[in-house]
């Protein structure tokens, strides 16, 4: 029984120590191998209408503005990984109250776009409920 202790004590330590670095590298090379094969598929598909929309002077429009968002997005995830998982625990009830207000809003006060009711527009910024509620989730 003091063996599987020990080695209990040993996985603790581990993970403790991979805790205050921070960083899954395996993972981040996965996420940075998924952004790097949708950029180029982005690419791919959108250097003729880039041309085409700008009168054949840039053929990365739609990629200069992905790749823009791409650098946000990984901005955000360093951001949001800083913040402690009790503080996140703290917050998931009261997220998910707002979530379920929020999509019960869209049957009264939703926009229509391309013909589905889920947008909502408050102070000009438009947005789905439903990215919300995947977070409070």
């Amino acid at each position: 029984m003091a063996i599987h202790a020990g080695v209990y004590a040993k996985e603790d330590r581990r993970l403790k120590n991979r805790a205050v670095q921070g960083v899954d590298p395996i993972f981040l090379a996965l996420v940075l191998l998924l952004l790097a094969v949708g950029l180029v598929m982005l690419y791919s598909a959108s250097f003729a209408q880039s041309r085409y929309d700008t009168n054949y002077q840039s053929s990365v429009r739609y990629l200069q503005k992905q790749g823009l968002c791409a650098v946000l997005g990984l901005g955000g995830m360093w951001l949001f990984s800083r913040i402690p998982a009790k503080t996140w625990m703290k917050f998931a009830w009261p997220v998910y109250g707002l979530s379920i207000i929020l999509l019960l809003c869209v049957l009264f006060m939703g926009q229509s776009v391309n013909g589905a009711r889920r947008w909502i527009n408050i102070a000009g910024i438009q947005f789905q409920p439903s990215e919300i509620a995947k977070f409070g989730m």
